[in-house]
């Protein structure tokens, strides 16, 4: 088992199937990011760390390390510490994978 798998099994059950939904997500759609655990995260990086999976009781947290410079039209990121913005997902059918995708193709923008 590698770093990343088994710090998903640590987590509660009821987030290690969003955490694990949303990775595979992310490198399927954005296969040159890279993983890494850091702040007891999972962060994915292009140059330098762009989201992270934070695992909260009930639901995964999505940290967009560019939050504040995203378009978010309909107000969906919440948060404003520093330049984080983040989406809470407790429910996989609620998450906008579209959306989540120009966040990521923004933040890799930004992170240039």
């Amino acid at each position: 088992m590698g770093e990343i798998e088994e710090y998903i099994s640590k987590q509660i059950p009821e987030v290690q199937g969003i955490i694990k939904t949303i990775r595979n997500l992310i490198l399927k759609d954005f296969p040159k990011l890279k993983e890494q655990i850091s702040w007891n995260c999972l962060c994915f990086k292009d140059k330098n760390i762009i989201l992270s999976l934070s695992p909260e009781e009930g639901y995964v947290r999505i940290d967009f390390h560019y939050g504040l410079e995203l378009e978010d039209p309909e107000s969906l990121l919440q948060g404003e510490v520093e330049k984080l913005k983040h989406i809470k997902v407790a429910d996989l059918s609620l998450l906008h994978r579209e959306q989540l995708n120009k966040w990521i193709e923004e933040s890799i923008k930004l992170n240039k």
